[in-house]
């Protein structure tokens, strides 16, 4: 006659495997500045980018800067509400007309803009002394 033995109890906690942690998400790709423009008869600045763009908010014009060092040999601000002849390009009104010393047409933006790419929020990161227009 053969004695069945019953299975030793476990000791201690059941094992449970660790979850594995997700990688943070990789941050938006900065927008691309294609071209920009500058209408001295106007005070218009066209900025063209690599994709759409929005306003996050309200344009920040205190961050945009165009010295003109050809025509008026004044630098302006962006002013007002923008526009958006295009998705990926936005029009900005300039005003100010303060004495530059500048040469060329120059282009100094900060990333304070508020102008954000429309698919995943990545930021334009400003430029400083690009001339213009460009390229």
């Amino acid at each position: 006659m053969l004695i069945e033995v019953p299975p030793l109890p476990r000791r201690g906690r059941p094992y449970v495997p660790k979850r594995k942690r997700r990688p943070a998400p990789a941050p938006p790709a900065p927008l691309t500045l294609v071209s920009a423009s500058y209408d001295a008869d106007n005070l218009w600045l066209f900025l063209t980018f690599d994709r759409a763009i929005a306003v996050d908010g309200m344009l920040n014009g205190d961050a945009i800067r165009v010295d003109d060092g050809v025509t008026s040999h004044d630098w302006y601000n962006g002013d007002g509400s923008p526009e958006f002849p295009d998705p990926a390009m936005i029009k900005i009104n300039l005003s100010g007309g303060k004495a530059s010393e500048a040469t060329q047409v120059l282009l100094n933006a900060s990333d304070a803009t508020q102008i954000v790419a429309v698919d995943n929020g990545g930021i334009w990161e400003g430029c400083t002394n690009l001339v213009v227009p460009f390229p």
